[in-house]
């Protein structure tokens, strides 16, 4: 959602989804090198959640692509591991995430 709504790809590289009856945008494979290569960045974190060993996301978008010190937004998301062993799949998580995403989604649209 961030990059949908943030312009970070052209609207084209995304595809409408539900998510847990969320509208999502999810960004499609093989538009462009950077698109895919955030995809990789995003599934590896997706991997490192589900292992329980992902403590801290950050996300940063700069004004200038070779100069990261001129950071204009960042995002952090911090995770918990949930009871359990079933990584974070019980109904809580699920309706903790659904409740993220929707609240994520609802601030990136009114930042516009």
């Amino acid at each position: 959602e961030i990059a949908y709504y943030r312009y970070l790809l052209p609207e084209s590289f995304f595809d409408d989804a539900l998510f847990e009856d969320v509208e999502v945008h999810r960004i499609m494979k093989g538009k462009s090198v950077e698109s895919d290569t955030l995809l990789e960045v995003l599934s590896g974190a997706c991997d490192a959640l589900a292992k329980g060993v992902l403590k801290t996301l950050t996300f940063g978008l700069s004004v200038h692509p070779d100069d990261v010190c001129f950071i204009r937004e960042i995002y952090a998301f911090q995770f918990e591991p949930s009871g359990g062993d079933r990584g974070g799949q019980d109904k809580g998580g699920r309706d903790t995430g659904r409740a993220l995403l929707f609240r994520l989604s609802v601030l990136l649209q009114e930042m516009e």
